[in-house]
């Protein structure tokens, strides 16, 4: 950073350079100068606050989600093609409209859900008598809050219903609903709904909801008591438990359907659970709008507004004696992560108040720090219109705000490096002017701030390169913060520095504040600079220790320093190489937070058949090869995923029924390489349910074998199998199970079927196994398809099987691992090869280069086995990490290697002596506010912020160490003297062949 000897004593010191021609203005008029760099950083923070409140999100599209996928992978382009299809899709045949207008038995959409989990703290059963009073207390409180009737999810009339067995859709009276009716939490602790069971013995172990409650009657559901009695509770988990209930109204078991509210220690024989699961359901429309369509974006705000309103904190705050309550609600989450940025927001405040007090500290100066402070701000603003305007981007994200952190440390340490320099040259050529003070200032101080920065662009710009969205709109911002950071400190700070020095250079710090920390061997501003003790004063204690005694210990305890550093790598190189791919998503908060106990419970609580993460396998048919197209998507935006291309003749039901019918009988069956576990794994495939059903008719009403073999094939009797289809699909319960695995467009009248999801079957692995073995499965998959379509009844199918797939949501997520692993790694070595170039250059020696890029790779190694050692993943944070710690650690072997080189001593240790003098203090300044500003993220809630504060304090911790010592000691060993790796030696000699 600052080289005085560099100026002093250059063999070539006879030669002056001039002035810089464009720095005579700062040094002349310096008030002048000085307001119109402040009024360029005034002018573009306005025009950023304008396009703010012109362009509106528009300008400034703030997201909390973060876009992790490569659109252009196969398996993801399966995935959005289902999504597209099923959304372009979205025609109901006529013949089942009527139907499924009369079978809904609420008005609104189901998706508004708050999802409850009660866990017993002691442990016992949930379904005694207190634990059960409990619960439907708090359930009666949850449905007591305020308007709780104008958000909830309302019922039919039941009035309406009694004309239900009619297959008339002209009878409006069915739509007409009851606003005042909430539809009943699903939930154990509920008894017999009148509405849906009229007539019913609420005693009946059938009766519908399953719940545990006793009614009011005997005779029938004319009300619901809700009444505990254990008599009755301990018969309906008699029957429950033995799975023996065959009967409820929807045609379901009723024990099938209790079975979702006890955790998976229920059943079997089983009477016993220790969690209790509900929900409670709500909708549209709201009061005051025509219906559910009618600004639908606006009532959903007014929903979840409501929702986190009433009960977020309130369930926060773990409101009951004996369970702990774990929730899930219809937006909340996302709503509650904007109040957690608030909040983790004050950390960036704190940490920009830490770097302004230490660097006013530093420097005796309230006003180079409030400027410096301020021009790091201003780069902030600036970045994003660059990023915006320049670069296109339309993200921005919650990656994109830690930036701040980082620009925060750069920024400090550029003025660091700046003002040190130019006190450096003052003590240097006491006699020169300010013009020329300031000109060999900017040429020393500029050439080496271009290094680190041009170092740090280029290790944020490989991180640009990633096929994810998340990662490389980053690094785009990341790097226009340290271009515009650069170009202001060389372009504004001069301008703050002549100001200085002309007007507030006499002035005392904070008037006398911090005198008493004005040590009398420093030039400071509490002395006169003109004095004589200021001017005969070269280097402070910071100096003298790096002189006198670190220097000094560096030399002698050279090989004990690279011994120990060696086995710290190789310890770290063991922990690096068992790094693993993390398969989940960034994580927002701590382990004890309810948003991340949540899933865990209901997984750890709640599977049956396999994980809830199980794996999940879809036959598809329709889809075009394209299968999707892109264009005119926005690639940040997750639901913007384009729109689904359809073979144009679309599917024939009929011609690959049968094709179907065979692949879903080898899905029943255990099958080791597929993953397949037969039964209890779900397989959902609507044609074999279709066959059984026709099987089951009478031949006289189109059933049997003989007629399902007409109906079908290659030959099939189209109209055959379009009656019997219908006839099934119109019946109770099927399109509402079965609808979301085909869709259709065109008209009700004439609807052409476009795709078909013939099954979906659940395997016996889990989506977070490791990524290498998850694509060996996809892959078996994918052949096994390709084979199986070449034999009958499958390859006489013809177009309709050659472009069917097969898909699942974890195999896109074992692509984008592998992909994240490979990308991280190329861009640490793009990162390396980068410095590396850069730093050959810098230095003029290629030897030096080698050794500074030695020692990056040896930070960048510890901070992976760091990050291993504490059970961390591969995941977006890490990789981003990763691949910025090159650009971070550069900074200060580049200042090291660059002073090594400037010295004018001959031997090793007295360049490194020299080294450690005039470059120390600046690489500690630098250090301490990036550690400082970074401290504060330990104290966020999220946790990637947390994360993230203690990735950088690591780097940063590690660069000082492998820089200060480690990178002195091999200097002190195998350091270049004379000409040795001289790039000018090196050409001369290729020039002379």
């Amino acid at each position: 950073m600052t080289d005085v000897e560099s100026i002093s004593t250059n063999p070539d010191e006879h030669h002056i350079d001039p002035p810089l021609k464009h720095l005579k203005l700062t040094a002349t008029r310096p008030c002048l100068s000085f307001g119109l760099a402040c009024g360029a950083h005034c002018f573009f923070f306005l025009l950023f606050i304008i396009l703010v409140i012109v362009g509106g999100s528009t300008f400034l599209p703030f997201q909390t989600d973060v876009p992790l996928y490569d659109r252009t992978d196969v398996e993801q382009i399966k995935v959005d093609a289902l999504v597209a299809g099923r959304r372009d899709a979205d025609l109901a045949p006529a013949l089942v409209t009527c139907q499924l207008e009369r079978s809904t038995s609420a008005v609104g959409e189901e998706k508004y859900i708050l999802e409850l989990i009660y866990v017993t703290k002691a442990g016992g059963s949930v379904f005694d008598t207190a634990a059960l009073k409990e619960i439907q207390k708090f359930e009666a409180n949850l449905q007591a809050k305020a308007s709780y009737s104008d958000y909830c999810l309302r019922q039919w009339n039941s009035t309406a219903l009694t004309t239900e067995a009619s297959n008339v859709c002209s009878q409006t009276q069915l739509l007409n609903k009851d606003p005042t009716k909430c539809k009943s939490p699903e939930s154990a602790v509920s008894s017999c709904i009148p509405a849906l069971s009229p007539g019913g013995n609420c005693n009946s172990l059938a009766a519908y909801p399953p719940g545990v409650l006793d009614c009011a009657t005997l005779s029938g559901c004319s009300t619901a008591s809700g009444t505990v009695d254990p008599t009755f509770v301990q018969s309906k988990l008699d029957a429950y438990s033995t799975y023996s209930l065959n009967l409820s109204p929807t045609g379901t078991p009723a024990a099938n359907m209790f079975y979702k509210y006890p955790g998976s220690l229920f059943g079997s024989g089983s009477k016993f659970a220790n969690t209790l699961r509900s929900e409670f359901h709500f909708g549209l429309p709201l009061p005051g709008y025509k219906n559910a369509e009618d600004r639908l974006g606006e009532q959903t705000e007014k929903l979840k507004d409501w929702l986190y309103k009433e009960y977020h904190q309130h369930l926060l705050d773990k409101p009951m004696a004996n369970f702990d309550v774990w929730f899930n609600m219809y937006g909340a989450q996302k709503t509650y992560i904007q109040s957690l940025l608030a909040n983790d927001g004050a950390m960036a405040v704190l940490s920009f108040l830490f770097v302004w007090f230490y660097m006013a500290f530093m420097n005796r100066s309230w006003f180079l720090a409030t400027m410096g402070m301020g021009q790091v701000l201003m780069s902030f603003f600036t970045a994003y219109m660059l990023y915006f305007g320049v670069f296109q981007q339309r993200y921005f994200g919650t990656f994109n705000l830690l930036s701040i952190f980082i620009i925060l440390g750069i920024g400090a340490d550029d003025i660091f490096v700046f003002l040190d320099t130019y006190r450096a040259c003052k003590v240097a050529k006491p006699e020169a002017d300010l013009w020329s003070t300031m000109s060999s200032t900017w040429r020393i101080a500029g050439r080496a701030m271009a290094v680190t920065s041009a170092s740090t662009i280029f290790s944020f710009l490989s991180n640009a390169t990633s096929s994810f969205p998340g990662i490389s709109t980053f690094g785009i911002f990341a790097a226009c913060l340290i271009l515009v950071n650069y170009c202001s400190v060389i372009l504004f700070f001069p301008t703050v520095v002549a100001l200085y020095e002309t007007s507030f250079a006499q002035k005392k710090f904070c008037c006398g504040l911090f005198n008493c920390c004005c040590k009398k061997d420093r030039v400071t501003n509490c002395e006169d600079p003109s004095s004589e003790t200021a001017a005969a004063t070269e280097i402070g204690p910071v100096e003298t220790f790096f002189r006198d005694y670190f220097s000094k210990f560096v030399i002698k305890c050279r090989w004990a320093i690279i011994l120990v550093s060696l086995v710290l790598i190789f310890v770290n190189i063991y922990f690096a190489s068992r790094l693993e791919s993390d398969p989940n998503a960034p994580e927002f908060f701590p382990a004890d937070n309810n948003y991340a106990k949540f899933m865990e419970v209901k997984i750890d609580k709640y599977a049956r058949g396999g994980s809830i993460r199980a794996q999940k396998v879809s036959l598809n048919f329709g889809f075009a090869e394209s299968k999707i197209s892109r264009d005119g998507t926005a690639s940040t935006n997750k639901t913007d995923v384009g729109k689904a291309v359809f073979r144009d003749q679309g599917v024939s039901l009929p011609w690959i029924a049968q094709c179907v019918v065979d692949m879903c009988e080898h899905f029943d069956k255990p099958n080791n390489s597929l993953k397949l576990g037969g039964p209890p794994y779900p397989n959902n495939c609507f044609m074999k349910a279709f066959k059984n059903w026709v099987l089951a008719l009478p031949s006289g009403s189109g059933g049997g074998q003989a007629n399902w073999n007409l109906a079908t094939g290659p030959t099939a009797d189209s109209p055959k199998f379009r009656a019997l289809f219908q006839q099934w699909l119109t019946s109770d319960g099927v399109y509402q199970k079965y609808g979301k695995y085909f869709g259709a467009s065109g008209t009700q009248t004439d609807p052409i079927l476009r795709y078909v999801t013939a099954a979906e079957v659940t395997l016996t692995v889990d989506s977070t196994m490791a990524f290498e073995t998850g694509l060996q499965v996809a892959d078996s998959w994918n052949a096994w398809l390709k084979s199986h379509s070449l034999t009958a009844p499958c390859s006489a199918v013809g177009q309709n099987i050659s472009t069917a797939f097969v898909s699942s949501d974890a195999w896109a997520g074992f692509t984008k691992q592998k992909l994240m692993k490979e990308e991280a790694f190329k861009g640490i070595f793009l990162s390396l090869l980068f410095a590396f170039i850069i730093l050959a250059f810098a230095t003029n020696n290629v030897v030096v280069a080698f050794l500074s890029i030695m020692c990056i790779t040896s930070v960048v190694m510890c901070i992976v086995g760091f990050t291993v050692m504490n059970g961390w993943k591969l995941g977006i944070l890490e990789s981003i990490n990763f691949v910025m710690v090159p650009g971070l650690s550069v900074d200060f072997c580049a200042h090291l290697a660059e002073g090594y080189m400037h010295s004018h001593q001959k031997e090793r240790t007295g360049k490194v002596t020299d080294m450690l003098v005039h470059v120390g203090v600046s690489i500690i300044s630098g250090a301490i506010s990036t550690l400082g500003a970074t401290t504060m993220l330990f104290f966020t809630t999220i946790l990637f912020f947390s994360k993230f504060g203690i990735f950088i304090f690591m780097t940063i911790l590690y660069s000082m160490y492998f820089s200060l010592v480690f990178f002195a000691a091999v200097l002190c060993v195998v350091g270049p003297e004379g000409d040795c790796g001289s790039l000018s030696c090196l050409y001369r000699c290729c020039k002379k062949k």
